[in-house]
């Protein structure tokens, strides 16, 4: 972990990264975590997703991927909003650390890197606990972070913020370096009515781009 905290806080810091492009039509990758780190806000984050999905157009795909004590992809990259409401639904809190480095790099392989005609977007939600990623190493995150301006992938992250942990350093290298948005929420009450106005925001970022 030593290596990867300078190259994150330089992408952190600079900021100097312009929003990737996208299409009209987009593969979104929703990372939630269900760690410690958000279990006491479950219910408003459960909440908040269920206004994302609402907002976002149903032609767009979305995957659904819980980064708890381990990593789990609970939906696949669809178009069934149902199948989506009803896993968030299901969203259960967890105990111990998130493995988010690790999450990251296996939705890029399994679900980006392949999305065809389809533009990829993170989005990442997660609290700000012990980070516990075991497959993916520093340097190997910090190389895969300098792909991301060339592939034009856009992340957008919002941070639960109880303590000053790992998980808040990577999710916002992975928004900033991207362009994309980033903020730091303190109460589950505020992050639903966050994750609401950022599916309005991907919503309104999808009307205008040109067909």
């Amino acid at each position: 972990m030593g290596a990867l905290i300078p190259a994150i806080i330089t992408a952190v810091l600079t900021g100097t990264a312009s929003p990737a492009t996208n299409d009209a039509v987009l593969r979104i990758a929703l990372l939630v975590d269900t760690s410690a780190g958000t279990r006491e806000d479950l219910p408003q984050l459960r909440r908040g997703l269920t206004a994302l999905l609402a907002a976002i157009p149903d032609d767009q795909e979305i995957a659904l991927i819980s980064t708890g004590r381990r990593v789990e992809t609970r939906v696949p990259p669809t178009l069934d909003r149902k199948k989506l409401q009803n896993s968030v639904n299901g969203l259960l809190p967890g105990d111990g650390p998130t493995p988010l480095m690790d999450a990251i790099i296996e939705v890029d392989e399994r679900f980006m890197r392949n999305a065809g005609s389809r533009s990829p977007l993170f989005v990442i939600i997660t609290g700000d606990g012990s980070e516990s990623s075991k497959l993916v190493e520093g340097e190997t995150f910090n190389r895969w972070l300098a792909t991301l301006q060339k592939r034009k992938v856009l992340a957008h992250a919002i941070v639960l913020k109880k303590g000053n942990g790992i998980p808040e350093v990577i999710a916002a290298a992975v928004a900033r370096i991207t362009g994309g948005h980033f903020e730091v929420v303190g109460t589950g009450a505020v992050l639903a009515t966050r994750l609401q106005s950022l599916g309005e925001q991907i919503a309104a970022s999808i009307a205008n781009q040109p067909k």
